[in-house]
């Protein structure tokens, strides 16, 4: 049996999802990762990236999986969109 993960969303009028943890955590690596380069991404370049890590090794929907473990980075405060409107803008939070 698969090791799952409850995610958290930034919105507390939503509910976190329940995915598998190996899943979580390579999306969340990918994210991280290329982050990490200090550039300011909008949501599709972040994806984009996150596709290009990962897709290989993957089997689901790699947007829909981005779409979870970023909302859960951003509600722990990892990374952090820093813009209200269109198009969201997101980088490493800053500690």
């Amino acid at each position: 049996m698969e090791e799952k993960i409850l995610t958290k969303n930034p919105d507390k009028t939503m509910i976190g999802r329940r995915i598998d943890k190996e899943k979580y955590d390579a999306i969340r690596k990918a994210i991280i990762k290329t982050l990490s380069s200090g550039k300011t991404l909008t949501h599709i370049q972040l994806q984009n990236s996150v596709i290009k890590l990962v897709k290989r090794d993957f089997s689901g929907s790699i947007p829909w999986y981005h779409q979870v473990v970023k909302r859960d980075l951003e509600a722990k405060k990892i990374i952090k969109r820093i813009t209200k409107g269109t198009p969201h803008l997101y980088e490493l939070a800053r500690k």
